[in-house]
Order: C-alpha cells, then sequence, then structure tokens
C-alpha cells in the first residue's frame, strides 16, 4: 500500500523532485539597493543555472584556445590567432563569471553582491561589441592584405641557390 492510503481515496501527493525556479520579476532590475546589497539573502536557482552556462562557456573558451587553431587553421597563423583570441575573451568572463557565482553560492560577503554578475555581464558586451566591430571593419582588409602578399609570394621568381 502507498503512503497516505486511507481506504478509498489518495489524499498522499507525489512530491515534485525537481525544484521550481522563481519567477522573473523585470522591475526588481531597476532597483539599484538590490544591486548593491552586500548580504543579498538565499540564493535561488538560477544561479546553479548560471554556474553550468559558465562551465560550459569555458569549455568552448578552452577548445577555442587549444584546439581549434591546429584543426580548423593549420595554415593559417592569423585565423588561428583570431581563434585564440577569441578563446582567450570567452575564458575571462566565464572565469570572472564562475568566480562570482561561487562566490555568491558560499555567500562571501562583499563579493556575493549582485553588481559583479552585473559588471561581468557588461564585460562580455563589451566584448562582443568590439568582436563585431573587428570582424566587421579589421579583419576584411587584414585577410585582403594576407591574400594578396600570398598571391605576390606565388608570382615571384624562385631564389637561385
Amino acid at each position: 500500500m502507498p503512503l497516505g492510503y486511507t481506504g478509498a481515496s489518495y489524499w498522499f501527493q507525489e512530491p515534485t523532485m525537481s525544484p521550481s525556479l522563481p519567477p522573473f520579476d523585470p522591475a526588481k532590475l531597476l532597483d539599484v539597493a538590490r544591486w548593491l546589497n552586500p548580504q543579498p539573502g538565499p540564493p535561488s536557482s538560477w544561479y546553479t543555472i548560471l554556474g553550468a552556462v559558465f562551465l560550459v562557456a569555458i569549455v568552448v573558451g578552452l577548445y577555442l584556445q587549444w584546439f581549434a587553431p591546429r584543426i580548423f587553421f593549420p595554415d593559417d597563423r592569423y585565423r588561428g590567432q583570431l581563434a585564440r583570441n577569441i578563446g582567450q575573451g570567452i575564458l575571462w568572463v566565464a572565469g570572472i563569471g564562475l568566480t562570482v557565482v561561487v562566490f555568491r553560492l558560499l555567500d562571501v560577503g562583499f563579493f556575493s553582491m549582485r553588481l559583479w554578475l552585473l559588471l561581468d555581464a557588461m564585460l562580455a558586451l563589451v566584448l562582443l561589441g568590439y568582436l563585431v566591430w573587428y570582424l566587421r571593419t579589421v579583419y576584411p582588409k587584414r585577410i585582403a592584405v594576407i591574400e594578396r602578399q600570398r598571391r605576390n609570394r606565388e608570382f615571384q621568381p624562385a631564389r637561385k641557390r
């Protein structure tokens, strides 16, 4: 017999195993005291999701840093260096973010303020904006110069030995 069985009806409800996420209230985002509170209370389950996102971003950053230049660009040093730089940016943002999330989960006083996550998000947006600007302005010009140099080397006479 299941627990809570009282004859003809079940008054016992099965417990849910997954914790529910707290509701998202956009009005709280404008409250400055909420961002600067050094003791913001118990962390919600959003922080574990955010920590997992940062861990995945660290893995992606490490892949871009170490393996992508060798796998995708073995003969092109410029594109390989670009992949390494993007990986480094992702590693910095995700590393700082994961550190802030861990401090928040451990309730480490000054470092558990929500302000640090806001600053990390702003850093991510600045780096993303810089990447978009770089890929739209500098990158095409640099690739054109590299291709022109490659074509010039192709038609140069061979050196005499």
